[in-house]
C-alpha cells in the first residue's frame, strides 16, 4: 500500500528520499456532474495541460522508499489499482523540407525502391535485403477444399549470390499492413496520409527512460524500423512498418484512455489497462483478438497523437516461409507454399493473418501468364538460415521426415536436394568411367578406378510421412511426390482426416508401421524432421514416437520421453513448428 502525502509544484530533479511534512492539500480538479473527477481532467492535472505545471505527489511504496509521481497517475492508480506508466514523447514528425530523395544508383535497389510492394528505406531495411520479382504462383488446393485456401508463390533473385539458400533454409518477407484498415485508422484520427515527414527524437528524449528499449537505433531514440533514409509518408509508416493488427500491449490500451473525452469510455479503458481488468483483456480483447483498428472503433471519443502510437506500436515484423526448393535445380529461384490464414472470433469478427492475405491479394490481382520481366512485382526479401533444421552432412544416412498440410515444404526440398545430388554423381560417374575405357595392342581394355567407386558414395533413403483432409482436394505437391516416390530409394506414407469414418492423422499411420519406423530410427540411425503445427500436431506426433518406443521399441514405460529428449540433444530430432 502507498500513502500519499500531496504537493503543488513544479517537479523538482532533487527531490528528497526523506519523509516528508504533509502539505495542504492542492485545489480540487474538475469534477463531473456526480462528483468524481473525470478521466480528462485527471489526464490535465496529471501532465501539466493547460497550467504550465505538473502537480506532483510524494507517495511512499510497498519498500517503503519515497518518490515523486502526477498527481494524476497517483489518483489513478488509486482507482483503478496498477496501470502501465503514461507514454511520453521522445519522437517528432517533422514536415519534409523535400519531396523526396534522389533514386538509389544501384539499378536493382531503384526498381525496388520504386515498386508499391516494397517498403521504404529504414536501416533495418538495409540489413540482407534484396530485391526478388514475384516470377509464378498457383493454387495447391482446389476450390472444394473449402475454408482451406493453400498457394505456392515462386519468388526469384537477381543473383544466387543475394540468396545463397540451402534447403531447410527459409525466406523472411517484408509485407504490408491491410490498406483499408490503415486508411481507416488515418480517418478516425483525422491524419493527412499523404503528408511526408521525417521522424526524429525530441530534445529532452535522451533523458526519457521510455526510450531504453529493445530496437532503437544507436543514432538516437528512433527505432530501428522508424529512421527512414528519406522523407515518408504517414500512411506509408502505418503501412509497413508498425503492427496495427496483433492484441495490443496494456500501455497502447492506457494511451488510448490517456486521450478519451468520453468519462465511461476512459473508465472502461483504464479497467481494461489495470490487473484487476485481466480477466476481461483477456477475453474481450484477446478473445477477440482486437488489433488497434478494432479499438478505435469500439471507444470513438478516443483521440491519441499519431506520433505517440507511432511510439508504442511494435514493429512490423516480417514473415517467414520455409522453402521448398533446392538450389542444385533452382539456383535464382525459391518457391514458398502458405496457407491464407482466417478466422472467426466468439463474437462473429471474421480475422485475417496479415503476410498471407497481403499475398494471396497479389496473386488475385496478377494472373501467371501476365507474370514476366516486363510485368515485374518487386517484393523485399532476405535469406534466413536454418539453424540446426539441415539435411545430415553424411548424404548416405537415412532421414524421416513428417509434414502435413503446408509442413511438406521444406521436405519437397530435401527429396528434391538429394535425388538431383545422386543424379549428378551417377552422371559424373558415366564420364570418368569412360575415361576407363580403351584399347591396349588392339584389344579392348576396361581399367578399374578407385576414383570412381569413392564417387559412387550412397544416397541415404527418405521417408515422408504427408497428412491432408482429402486427396483429392489438398495433397499438396501430389503429382511431384508421386513422381518421385519408387523402389527403395523414397517411401511416401499418407493419412487423410476426412475420407472415411474415422478421422486418420499422421500419428496413426506411424502406429501402424510402427517395426518398420523403429528399424529406421533404431537400426538405421535416420534422423527424424517434424514440420508444421506446433499447437497440437506435434505434440501428437511426439507422444506416439515416445509410445512407440516404449510398447513396441521395448525401452519400458517413462523411458520413451528420455530417449526422444536425448535425440534432441544429439540433433536426431529436429522440428520446425508453429502455431
Amino acid at each position: 500500500k502507498e500513502h500519499a502525502y500531496w504537493t503543488t509544484r513544479t517537479p523538482s530533479k532533487s527531490t528528497s528520499t526523506s519523509t516528508p511534512t504533509p502539505a495542504p492539500a492542492p485545489a480540487p480538479i474538475p469534477t463531473t456532474s456526480n462528483g468524481t473527477a473525470s478521466p480528462e481532467a485527471e489526464r490535465k492535472a496529471g501532465d501539466g495541460l493547460g497550467s504550465g505545471k505538473e502537480e506532483m505527489v510524494i507517495v511512499q511504496d510497498a519498500t517503503g522508499a519515497w518518490r515523486e509521481v502526477s498527481k494524476g497517475d497517483a489518483d489513478l492508480k488509486t482507482k483503478y489499482g496498477m496501470l502501465p506508466k503514461r507514454t511520453l514523447a521522445t519522437l517528432d514528425l517533422v514536415p519534409a523540407l523535400s519531396d523526396d530523395a534522389p533514386l538509389p544508383a544501384d539499378r536493382r535497389r531503384s526498381m525496388w525502391k520504386q515498386s508499391p510492394l516494397a517498403p521504404p528505406f529504414t536501416r533495418q531495411s538495409a540489413e540482407g535485403r534484396v530485391p526478388a520479382r514475384l516470377s509464378d504462383w498457383r493454387y495447391l488446393t482446389t476450390e472444394a477444399s473449402g475454408d482451406r485456401v493453400v498457394v505456392e508463390c515462386e519468388f526469384a533473385v537477381f543473383d544466387q549470390a543475394d540468396f545463397p539458400y540451402a534447403p531447410g533454409d527459409s525466406i523472411g518477407i517484408d509485407c504490408s499492413n491491410d490498406a483499408a484498415a490503415v486508411d481507416a485508422i488515418l480517418a478516425r484520427l483525422g491524419e493527412d496520409g499523404a503528408r511526408k515527414v521525417t521522424v526524429e527524437p525530441t530534445a529532452n528524449s535522451a533523458d526519457n527512460d521510455s526510450t531504453k528499449t529493445k530496437g532503437k537505433s544507436a543514432a538516437g531514440a528512433v527505432p530501428q524500423h522508424l529512421a527512414y533514409s528519406a522523407p515518408v509518408s504517414v500512411r506509408d509508416m502505418l503501412l509497413w512498418s508498425v503492427d496495427i493488427t496483433s492484441i495490443p500491449k496494456k500501455a497502447l490500451v492506457r494511451l488510448l484512455a490517456d486521450y478519451c473525452s468520453d468519462e465511461a469510455e476512459a473508465d472502461a479503458l483504464y479497467q481494461l489497462a489495470s490487473i484487476k481488468g485481466k480477466a476481461n483483456f483477456i477475453e474481450s480483447v484477446e478473445g477477440e483478438s482486437m488489433g488497434l483498428l478494432d479499438l478505435l472503433l469500439a471507444y470513438p471519443s478516443s483521440k491519441p497523437p499519431l506520433t505517440l502510437l507511432l511510439q508504442i506500436l511494435p514493429a512490423l515484423s516480417p514473415r517467414f516461409y520455409s522453402i521448398a526448393a533446392s538450389p542444385l535445380v533452382e539456383p535464382t529461384r525459391c518457391r514458398v507454399a502458405f496457407s491464407v490464414v482466417k478466422w472467426t472470433t466468439k463474437g462473429g469478427k471474421e480475422k485475417k493473418g496479415v503476410c498471407t492475405n497481403w499475398l494471396h491479394s497479389i496473386c488475385q490481382s496478377t494472373p501467371p501468364a501476365t507474370l514476366s520481366l516486363q510485368n515485374q512485382l518487386i517484393l523485399s526479401v532476405f535469406h534466413q538460415p536454418a539453424k540446426d533444421f539441415k539435411l545430415p552432412e553424411d548424404p548416405a544416412r537415412p532421414i524421416v521426415m513428417i509434414g502435413p498440410g503446408t509442413g511438406v515444404a521444406p521436405f519437397l526440398g530435401f527429396i528434391k536436394h538429394r535425388t538431383t545430388l545422386q543424379e549428378e554423381v551417377r552422371a559424373e560417374h558415366s564420364v570418368i568411367a569412360s575415361r576407363c575405357e580403351g584399347y591396349w595392342r588392339a584389344l579392348p581394355v576396361t581399367l578399374p578406378d578407385e576414383t570412381v567407386e569413392e564417387k559412387e558414395a550412397k544416397i541415404g533413403k527418405m521417408w515422408l510421412y504427408f497428412g491432408c483432409r482429402d486427396p483429392n482436394h489438398d495433397f499438396l505437391y501430389r503429382k511431384e511426390l508421386e513422381k518421385l516416390e519408387g523402389g527403395d530409394q523414397i517411401k511416401l506414407t499418407t493419412a487423410f482426416s476426412r475420407v472415411g469414418a474415422e478421422k486418420v492423422y499422421v500419428q496413426h499411420r506411424m502406429k501402424q508401421e510402427a517395426k518398420e519406423l523403429l528399424h529406421w530410427l533404431l537400426e538405421d540411425d535416420a534422423v527424424l524432421f517434424l514440420c508444421g503445427d506446433g499447437a497440437n500436431m506435434a505434440k501428437d506426433v511426439r507422444k506416439m514416437l515416445e509410445e512407440i518406443l516404449e510398447e513396441e521399441g521395448g525401452k519400458g514405460k517413462g523411458n520413451g520421453k528420455a530417449l526422444v529428449d536425448e535425440w534432441v540433444k544429439q540433433g536426431k530430432y529436429l522440428q520446425d513448428i508453429w502455431s
